[in-house]
């Protein structure tokens, strides 16, 4: 349900800001294979090279195309602001 997937992004983000990237990468997983484009936006981020090191996250590597593919997603699912995210990633 849009509830669920809600309140497992919003959970995954927790995760994400206390540096538990490989938790909240599980949880936001479920939620992007529901469908829902606010998960996918939020799992690109945790795959996006640019917010990884503007959080100084460290131990974990970034995945430019596997951000890309999931803000690709987002955008898709209407989250306009996914555009930005994916020129930000470059070529």
């Amino acid at each position: 349900s849009s509830v669920e997937a809600r309140a497992h992004v919003a959970r995954a983000a927790t995760m994400f800001h206390e540096g538990d990237v490989s938790a909240a990468r599980l949880l936001l997983d479920r939620a992007v294979r529901g469908g829902d484009p606010a998960a996918a936006f939020a799992l690109a981020e945790t795959w996006d090279p640019n917010v990884l090191a503007a959080l100084n996250v460290r131990g974990v590597r970034g995945d430019k195309e596997k951000a890309r593919t999931l803000y690709t997603q987002a955008l898709d699912g209407g989250l306009g602001e996914a555009r930005a995210r994916i020129a930000g990633l470059g070529q």
